[in-house]
């Protein structure tokens, strides 16, 4: 399955690349926890979108079909 990635901030949402999922998740659990990249995977398996809320901005993702 493939992602794509946003960044965003009250100022702008700006569209990153497209990653496979499991790439994805290997990096948010390095990068943040395994908690919340189980949580992106299920978000994204079920909804088709996740979000990570970072101190002043996030990362929205997105299911490509």
């Amino acid at each position: 399955m493939k992602v794509r990635v946003f960044d965003c901030s009250s100022q702008h949402r700006i569209q990153g690349a497209i990653v496979e999922l499991h790439d994805l998740v290997g990096y948010v659990r390095q990068q943040v926890g395994a908690d919340t990249a189980a949580k992106l995977r299920q978000d994204l398996e079920t909804t088709g979108r996740a979000r990570i809320d970072g101190e002043f901005d996030w990362f929205e993702y997105e299911r490509v079909d």
